[in-house]
């Protein structure tokens, strides 16, 4: 029954409900099942009863994350209920399975504390009155253990002598000669008196007055006699470490042991890193904490600069403006033109002075900067209810980086009793108060805390334990060379490959033999023996109710993430893909999202483009976005969705971005965060998403990176991709390649080259490598930004008209749908935006290749005859044929005019035209396509500003100077050969009347006249 149980809970207890709300609901339904009576339970009872206990098992972590807040109440509520129907009914297990369980995750420490809070009816309580002699273990006394208690007993002489007296002198000067150095001094005096400051008879104030004064005086270092002062005065001793508690207690003493490791004075070597931020925190905030992640945003600017160069086949470089704001050169990399910087309404000048390749004032090159710099230095984890689980980071496995990282945070925390105002200055963002600080830091070594216990299966206590074990090391070690200064990210690395090899691997990785030797050393003849009272080995079956019998309660930890890439980085071997794949489990389970953020990008590149200014994006909340057009896009607000998904499940990854830390979104933010903006695409969202992503993916394929095919971004699709939908899934391929054997408790034994095998064939087999450039990534065209006379003009030197055979293909494939029209012209005008800002177009390129290249399909009106040189006159034709279909529907086809340039003729003036466009003429078919190009490339919108167009002006006159500047030819006879083929445009009709006039002319020439 044991061992069926301990089946079910391995393969479906990590799968349990985690919402607070719904495990609330659920209690409710397992109390008819603890309190019935089943003499003879069958299978499906016993699998029921494995499903209750891992709901109350994961109530109770539930409960204590979430215990102040008011679903924490429910959920509280609901416990309390559940246990006193069980007890009620005679039933008192699911209590000893909570027991069992904090005794395995937490430790006799916390279930002591607990026992003096509001949640001390989670315990049995016969536990709470064996709990009540229970005193912390003294860890300090774990290493020379003989000096420790001949200084206890020596101090005990100096407490029976009154103060002051030359008693007390000399018990005194006795009590200092016993001790080794002064911190053991200050340890013993921490365990003997500190500690005893809360009983009933604590040793008296004079007495520790007259300690404080006399050993001041042969103390060396102030921060020694600060901490003599805080052990031995009321009050002083710091909230975090007050003995009232079992935490404070566990706390004092791996202070006092750092402290007395990194601060005993010559040359600390490799041990300097930490020691630095206790000796000098002002220096060691200029360098590079331990286990702080590397900004990750350089590793995908590099990912993005490749991009940039593969498009352009130029070397791109960062720039930022005089106000801080990065920008990126392509091509040469080297600022040749001249612009204003866009972002929040900067306006600074950006690009060159005007001279070639003179960067304009207050402009730096942030490529030629020390990389190192974009990595922050100092702590800069945010605030601990913000972190997520342990990962490796880079060399550390998440066991190790747990450790180290808890040690970096104890510096800090020594270093804050001494120079809290500079320890304030060393973390980013900074905290709003000084006060703040040390709160501040105990939450990030609580979690540490929490977090080794989750990666080695042990409780908090045992952690701790194994914690000064590890500080007993850096003890001990031989201090040889020089100290060790982490000033750049490379030495960060490399040091912490060797502080992990020299002092965490061998306590860690014998840690079953570290505890049971220094539990030998610590336990006493009157210690509580806690785990004898819940061992269910030795308890009796309840043969009236099997179901309440002790054996079948209980805990079995769970199999979680952390755990299994503790196994694979410790005692695994040989199996290098599924530890890469556990270690990027988080990051691997955005990648599923991938194809839907390429879809939102093309969508709102498409169907919304030029729609919106940068002012109108940064004020429209996505969320009415997706109300306002989810009719005409049904699934918009799901692929919106799924973008907030990936984007949060990433973005801690990428660290700041022009000096401001990434912020999670949500349907509450802007829609400016999903576009990709031309001035700042190496900062837009999007394109930081899918490098993280597809660099994600391509990671993971680098075994055997030669072999793969390889795929633009537009034809990846969810099979194509390395897709994890959860922690869950990967758990449960693990549960399936294990064995297990009842002995004296469920053991388990897991095939790891199996499971590694079914990793490779189910996640990484035939999946191809994604090959990430930027012209398969369009940002978006804001309003401001889309001036298609100046993009055609930009590119008009490589451009040629098409031959009338080309034309008329085109014509006669162009489908008689406007919105299939509509949405080729879009397409094209991408096309145009791209090629716009390339200073070198390879003209006899194909035109077909290069736009199934970008939006990944074949499109319908083109050939391989017709080439990137060809673009704008493509674009005219097809919109010629667009307008042809409006016309024939009696649709204005120039909305995009401005009112004043469109004014309808009079009659007068549509008899003067009616004489001089003939049905079917030539001269008439060319003035209708030099009137065309005209509107198109004149009077849009943006065009009649950047141009200051005279509506007022005679078109006559308007036309001239619009074909001598488009035509760019110096031949006069010419320019005059073609203006004297078109027919005579009446002095009466001015540049206001243009497109009434085309429009009048279209209908005529197209309307048969009989």
């Amino acid at each position: 029954m044991v061992l069926l149980m301990d089946c079910r809970k391995d393969s479906f207890g990590h799968q349990f409900a985690k919402d607070v709300d719904m495990l609330s609901d659920v209690l409710g339904d397992y109390v008819e099942l603890v309190t019935d009576f089943f003499p003879k339970p069958t299978v499906g009872i016993l699998s029921d009863l494995a499903d209750a206990q891992c709901c109350i098992s994961q109530s109770l972590e539930c409960l204590l994350a979430n215990s102040s807040i008011p679903v924490g109440k429910k959920l509280e509520a609901s416990l309390k209920k559940f246990l006193h129907s069980s007890a009620s009914s005679g039933n008192t297990q699911p209590g000893y399975l909570i027991a069992r369980q904090l005794m395995a995750s937490r430790g006799e420490s916390f279930i002591k504390d607990l026992v003096n809070t509001s949640l001390n009816f989670l315990l049995p309580d016969d536990v709470k009155h064996d709990l009540e002699s229970f005193d912390v273990p003294d860890a300090l006394s774990v290493t020379n253990q003989k000096h420790y208690r001949e200084s206890i007993s020596s101090l005990d002489k100096v407490i029976a002598e009154t103060y002051p007296g030359n008693g007390f002198v000399n018990a005194l000067n006795n009590f200092r000669q016993t001790c080794q150095d002064d911190m053991m001094m200050l340890q013993v005096l921490f365990t003997r008196i500190t500690r005893t400051l809360v009983q009933r008879v604590p040793v008296s104030i004079d007495t520790r007055n007259g300690i404080t004064q006399e050993l001041s005086k042969t103390l060396k270092g102030t921060y020694k006699t600060t901490l003599l002062e805080m052990l031995l005065q009321d009050n002083r001793l710091p909230r975090e470490m007050g003995v009232k508690q079992s935490k404070g207690i566990n706390l004092s003493m791996l202070v006092l042991n750092l402290y007395s490791c990194l601060c005993s004075g010559g040359v600390m070597a490799d041990l300097y890193p930490l020691s630095e931020i206790i000796s000098q925190p002002l220096q060691a905030a200029t360098h590079f904490f331990p286990t702080m992640a590397d900004n990750q945003l350089e590793l995908m600017q590099d990912v993005i600069k490749q991009a940039l160069q593969q498009a352009s086949g130029g070397t791109p470089t960062t720039y930022k403006c005089p106000n801080g704001h990065p920008y990126f050169i392509g091509d040469c990399g080297r600022p040749v033109e001249r612009a204003q910087c866009t972002v929040n309404g900067c306006g600074a000048y950006i690009g060159s002075t005007g001279a070639y390749n003179q960067a304009a004032a207050g402009n730096v090159n942030i490529t030629a900067e020390n990389s190192s710099g974009k990595t922050q230095p100092g702590h800069i984890l945010g605030t601990a209810d913000k972190r997520s689980q342990t990962a490796p980071e880079r060399d550390l496995n998440s066991l190790s980086c747990a450790v180290l990282r808890c040690l970096t945070h104890l510096s800090m925390y020594t270093a804050s009793l001494f120079n809290i105002q500079h320890v304030h200055q060393m973390i980013r963002p900074n905290l709003p108060r000084v006060e703040d600080v040390r709160p501040f830091i105990d939450a990030h070594i609580q979690l540490d805390l929490q977090q080794i216990a989750q990666c080695c299966a042990e409780s908090t206590d045992d952690c701790i334990l194994l914690l000064h074990d590890v500080i007993n090391r850096m003890k001990q070690a031989k201090r040889n060379g020089s100290n060790t200064v982490l000033d750049s990210i490379e030495k960060r690395k490399q040091w912490e490959q060797q502080f992990d090899m020299k002092y965490i691997k061998p306590t860690f990785n014998q840690k079953a033999q570290q505890l049971q030797t220094m539990n030998r050393k610590l336990k006493s003849a009157d210690s509580v023996d806690i785990k004898r009272l819940l061992s269910v080995s030795d308890k009796p079956i309840n043969n009236d109710n099997i179901l309440a019998s002790a054996g079948l309660w209980g805990y079995r930890r769970p199999l979680t993430l952390a755990a299994v890439q503790n196994m694979l980085g410790s005692t695994v071997k040989n199996c290098p893909r599924l530890k890469d794949i556990t270690d990027h489990c988080d990051a691997l389970m955005a990648v599923k999202y991938l194809p839907d953020v390429l879809s939102l990008i093309k969508t709102l590149g498409d169907r919304f483009h030029s729609k919106f200014s940068r002012v109108d994006a940064s004020k429209l909340r996505v969320k009415d976005f997706c109300q306002q057009y989810e009719k005409e896009i049904s699934n918009l607000k799901q692929l919106v969705s799924n973008f907030i998904e990936a984007w949060n499940s990433i973005h801690k990854l990428l660290g700041e971005v022009g000096g401001k830390r990434l912020k999670e979104l949500h349907m509450g933010s802007v829609l400016s965060n999903f576009l990709i903006d031309q001035q700042r695409y190496t900062e837009s969202m999007p394109v930081l998403l899918v490098a993280v992503l597809t660099d994600t993916h391509n990671g993971r394929l680098a075994f055997d990176d030669s072999m793969r095919l390889k795929i633009p971004l537009s034809a990846v699709t969810p099979t194509n991709i390395i897709s994890l939908s959860s922690g869950d899934e990967l758990l449960n391929l693990i549960q399936s390649h294990s064995e297990y054997e009842l002995r004296e408790t469920t053991s388990v034994t897991y095939n790891w080259p199996a499971i590694e095998r079914e990793v490779i064939h189910r996640y990484i087999s035939n999946k191809p490598r994604i090959e990430f450039s930027r012209d398969q990534l369009p940002f978006y065209v804001y309003q401001e930004d889309f001036n298609l006379h100046n993009q055609m003009q930009t590119i008009n030197d490589s451009q040629e008209f098409m031959s009338a055979d080309l034309q008329a293909s085109i014509i006669k494939m162009l489908s008689m749908n406007v919105q299939t029209l509509t949405h080729n012209l879009k397409e094209l005008r991408i096309v145009i935006n791209f090629l716009s800002v390339m200073k070198h177009v390879e003209g006899d390129n194909s035109l077909l290749e290069y736009m199934e290249a970008t939006f990944g399909r074949v499109p319908s009106y083109l050939t391989n005859d017709i080439k990137l040189k060809h673009v704008v006159h493509v674009w005219l034709v097809v919109k010629f044929t667009q307008t042809d279909l409006l016309m024939r529907k009696h649709q204005e086809p120039f909305d995009d005019i401005s009112a004043e340039c469109r004014e309808i003729l009079n009659a007068t003036q549509h008899e003067e035209l009616k004489l001089q466009c003939q049905f079917n003429s030539p001269r008439t078919k060319q003035l209708l396509q030099e009137l065309f190009r005209f509107i198109i490339l004149r009077l849009n919108k943006a065009a009649v500003q950047q141009e200051n167009v005279n509506p007022d002006q005679g078109l006559h006159d308007a036309l001239v100077e619009f074909i001598t500047y488009r035509t760019n030819d110096e031949d006069e006879t010419r320019i005059y050969e073609l203006l004297n083929n078109l027919p005579t445009i009446p002095e009466e009709i001015k540049v206001k009347h243009v497109s009434r006039t085309w429009s009048y002319i279209w209908t005529r020439y197209t309307t048969k006249v009989e």
